[in-house]
């Protein structure tokens, strides 16, 4: 795998093509995603551990504050309760 910088991307053509040549198939997917997926985030292929790290702590912390806000809720509507008689 190369790196996803336009020298990583001129050697992946280079790469290809030479296997390609020597019947060799290759499969560009994995790399096409991580590119697509990480954007300009990351340049290089030993970023993506820190990469991924980065998004797991994002996501955790998503999950968290959706978790807060649930708790929240529960606790105003314990606190206020709506009266059901009219």
């Amino acid at each position: 795998m190369t790196d996803f910088d336009g020298e990583g991307v001129r050697l992946a053509a280079k790469l290809i093509d030479e296997m390609s040549r020597m019947k060799v198939k290759v499969d560009l997917t994995i790399w096409k995603r991580l590119k697509a997926l990480s954007r300009s985030e990351i340049r290089a292929v030993e970023e993506l551990a820190d990469y991924v790290e980065k998004l797991r702590l994002e996501s955790a912390s998503v999950h968290i504050r959706a978790i807060e806000r649930k708790y929240l809720l529960r606790m105003r509507r314990h606190k206020n309760p709506i009266s059901r008689s009219h």
